[in-house]
Order: C-alpha cells, then sequence, then structure tokens
C-alpha cells in the first residue's frame, strides 16, 4: 500500500501532482516496487519536513527577459525539452499595475496564466 496523501488541494492546479510527487519521492527505497503483500500495521506516513520539501523540488533559476515589443518579453527556457524561446506577456491595468502574466510554453494546457490577486 502506498503512501497516504493529504486532501487534494482546492483551486491550485498541479497542486495535487505536486503532493502526489512528494508523496512518492520521500517514499523509502524499493516501497514502491515491492510486489509483497505488507504484514503487520502499514507504515507512518512521511513526514515533510522544509529540508526534504527543498531536496525534492528544483532549486530556483533567473531566466533573464528580452523585450521584443510593449508588454511582450521572450525568455530561453532550460532543459532538455527546450525548444527555442517562448513568450512572456504581461496584462496591465488601467492603474499602470501588471494584473496577469502569461509564459507561452507553461500554458499548452491553461496553466502558464499568472493572475494578481
Amino acid at each position: 500500500m502506498g503512501p497516504t496523501l493529504p486532501e487534494r488541494p482546492r483551486g491550485r492546479p498541479g497542486a495535487a501532482a505536486l503532493v502526489l510527487g512528494l508523496a512518492l519521492a520521500l517514499q523509502p527505497p524499493g516501497a514502491a516496487r515491492s510486489a509483497e503483500a505488507p504484514s503487520g500495521p502499514p507504515p507512518p506516513p512521511p513526514q515533510v519536513t522544509a529540508e526534504s520539501l527543498a531536496a525534492a523540488l528544483p532549486r530556483l533559476t533567473a531566466f533573464p527577459l528580452t523585450s521584443v515589443s510593449g508588454d511582450t518579453f521572450r525568455y530561453q527556457p532550460g532543459g532538455e525539452n527546450a525548444d527555442g524561446p517562448s513568450a512572456v506577456s504581461f496584462t496591465v491595468g488601467a492603474d499602470g499595475r501588471t494584473t496577469a502574466v502569461r509564459i507561452d510554453n507553461l500554458n499548452l494546457e491553461g496553466q502558464g496564466v499568472l493572475q494578481r490577486r
């Protein structure tokens, strides 16, 4: 039996996948691959600490933006799946404050728009 997962966070796309990924990353080696039926009581759920969370998440990386025109910029995503530069567009409200940012390569399924609240 796998780890006990916390209730799925509501209204945050991708948060459930992060919780599942953390739970799997924090399992003892071989726990997910065991074909034998567990004997005795189930093990306690993994404890997520600041240290284990920092070890499971990638390091923050700064990506420089290059102006294209107006409120549109481009940046070069990193990693082996990066496929050329991607657009980053800012939506500016009447008061001159940024209300949203859209990162095109993260928006393939509608999850690349970050709204100010």
